[in-house]
C-alpha cells in the first residue's frame, strides 16, 4: 500500500478509447455530494433506523440491571466513534482489495487541506469484487451490528460501548451514502462480466 497526500494527479493523456476502455459516468460533484447526503439519510431511515436506533432508545431508556436510574450519555464512547469511524470505514473497503489491500496499486489518500482520508485503487478489479468491496461498511458497521442489537437488546455490557456502537452505526449509515450511488451507477452501467479499471483518479470499465 502507497500513502499518497493530497488530491490523486489527473492523467496526462486520455488512452481509454485506444485501450478499450469505458468511462463510468456520474453526476457532477455538487450534484453528487447532494445525491449521496439524500442517499445517507434514507440508508440511516431503513433499514437502520427501524432495526437500531429504536431499538437502541428502548435499551437505552431502561434502567440496567440492578439499578433504579437511567444512565448518562456515555460522551467519551461518542467521540471516539467520531473518531474512528471514518478510518474502519475505508479499512473494510481496504481489505476487499486484491491482495488485500497490500499491493503498490492500493493507495492511502491523505488531503489534510480538504480534511479528506480514503483509500483508492489505482489498476482494475471484477465488477463483483468492487461491488463487494462497496457494500462491505454498510453491511459490517451499520446493519451486523443493529441486527444483534435485535437479539441482545436486554443483554447487560458496558454502556460506553453501547454509545460507541449505536455513534458507529448512524454516521457510518449517513456515511455510505456516496458508497450506494457509486453502486448504482455501476449496477446500470457496467455488464456483469466486465472487469473495472481506475486511472488517476477516474473510474472505466472494459469488457
Amino acid at each position: 500500500m502507497r500513502i499518497h497526500f493530497g488530491n490523486i494527479p489527473g492523467s496526462t493523456g486520455d488512452q481509454s478509447e485506444i485501450e478499450g476502455l469505458h468511462e463510468i459516468r456520474g453526476p457532477r460533484a455538487r450534484m453528487g455530494f447532494l445525491l449521496a447526503s439524500l442517499t445517507g439519510f434514507v440508508l440511516l431511515i431503513f433499514p437502520i433506523t427501524t432495526i437500531c436506533l429504536v431499538l437502541t432508545y428502548l435499551v437505552m431508556s431502561r434502567p440496567e440491571p440492578g439499578g433504579g436510574e437511567i444512565q448518562p450519555t456515555a460522551w467519551w464512547g461518542a467521540l471516539l466513534a467520531c473518531i474512528v469511524f471514518i478510518p474502519l470505514h475505508e479499512l473494510l473497503h481496504l481489505v476487499l482489495h486484491p491482495q488485500g489491500g497490500r499491493s503498490d496499486q492500493s493507495i492511502l489518500v491523505l488531503w489534510p487541506a480538504k480534511f479528506r482520508f480514503g483509500v483508492y485503487y489505482e489498476g482494475s478489479m471484477s465488477r463483483t469484487r468492487w461491488l463487494l468491496m462497496r457494500i462491505a461498511p454498510f453491511m459490517v458497521l451499520s446493519v451486523i451490528p443493529a441486527v444483534l442489537w435485535t437479539a441482545f437488546q436486554y443483554v447487560p455490557y458496558n454502556y460506553d460501548l453501547k454509545t460507541f456502537i449505536s455513534v458507529v452505526v448512524v454516521l457510518n449509515a449517513v456515511g455510505c451514502g456516496g458508497d450506494v450511488i457509486a453502486m448504482f451507477l455501476v449496477l446500470f452501467q457496467v455488464p456483469p462480466s466486465a472487469s473495472m479499471v481506475f486511472r488517476a483518479g477516474r473510474a472505466y470499465w472494459r469488457p
